[in-house]
Parts: structure tokens; C-alpha cells; sequence
């Protein structure tokens, strides 16, 4: 009786322990950012993803980058994702800040939208507060892109996308 009740008790523990690692076991789910990116939301992205090492998929959705120009946290991030060499994708809508980080992935995935909608891509140079183009931190990270790309996306292409 007492080896049975044991063995019952050896059996209730692992599979409880099973149970407990299975959210962290599954090795490419999809970190996901959803709306418009805040200090505090930039924050606790960056505490969450690096302590995630099995979690390779960043997904935006209907992200439009963030409500403070805080280059700071945006550089963050930006050396987080180049340091970590994360996939990306977008769902629904990705701009400003959002579409540079997308732009960052390793491999860059397209998600098909929810019916009735669209996916799209929105790229423009990082502005300050005033709707000044900021062309030194546009092009640092338009430059790590261009790396990341292996040569698909020249840094040609971004020059164009200041006006003079």
C-alpha cells in the first residue's frame, strides 16, 4: 500500500512539472505586440523577449509604432532584436517604428490578414516630435537592415526614402 500511494504521488508530481514546462517547450511561438507602442509596453517587450530564448517569432498586429519618440527605448529594442536575430511578421497594419523593428527580422513573414482587412508594411525614416526627419538614427538602423537583408535590400533603397 505504502509503495503504491508513493509511486501515486511520484506520478501526480511529474506530471505536474510536464504540465508546468509545456508553454515554454513549444520552440518558435509567436511573441505578439498588438496597438501602438508606450514606454511601459517597450519596457516590459524587452524584459519579456530576453528572458525568452526559445521564443525566436516576433508578430506585430496592427502596430503603428510608438506614441513618444523616446530613441532611446527604440534603440532598445532595435539592438535587442539585431543582438537576438528574431524572425518577425505583421498582421494587419505596421508602421513607423513597428515596420523598422519588422524590418529587422531574420526572416520577415507577411501574415494573412483576418478577412476584410489587408497586411501592409508602412517604412518612413524615424521623425522627432516636430516632424523632423531624424537622418543619423534613420540611417544607423536602416544600415543594420541592410546587413540583416544579406544584400536583398540595399541601403541604396533607403536613401531614397529621404526627400532633398
Amino acid at each position: 500500500d505504502k509503495d503504491m500511494f508513493l509511486n501515486r504521488i511520484l506520478k501526480i508530481i511529474f506530471f505536474t512539472a510536464i504540465a508546468l514546462q509545456m508553454p515554454m517547450a513549444i520552440a518558435d511561438e509567436s511573441y505578439v505586440i498588438d496597438g501602438i507602442l508606450d514606454d511601459e509596453k517597450v519596457l516590459k517587450i524587452e524584459s519579456e523577449i530576453s528572458k525568452l530564448p526559445n521564443n525566436k517569432t516576433i508578430e506585430f498586429r496592427n502596430c503603428c509604432g510608438m506614441k513618444s519618440k523616446n530613441i532611446r527605448l527604440l534603440n532598445g529594442l532595435v539592438n535587442l532584436f539585431d543582438s537576438m536575430k528574431l524572425n518577425t511578421a505583421v498582421k494587419g497594419v505596421c508602421a513607423r517604428e513597428c515596420a523598422l523593428l519588422f524590418m529587422l527580422g531574420t526572416n520577415r513573414t507577411l501574415l494573412k490578414p483576418d478577412a476584410g482587412k489587408a497586411t501592409i508594411v508602412v517604412l518612413h525614416p524615424l521623425l522627432s516630435d516636430d516632424n523632423e526627419f531624424l537622418v543619423d538614427e534613420s540611417k544607423r538602423i536602416f544600415g543594420l537592415i541592410a546587413k540583416r537583408s544579406g544584400g536583398e535590400i540595399p541601403v541604396s533603397f533607403f536613401d531614397q526614402l529621404f526627400v532633398s
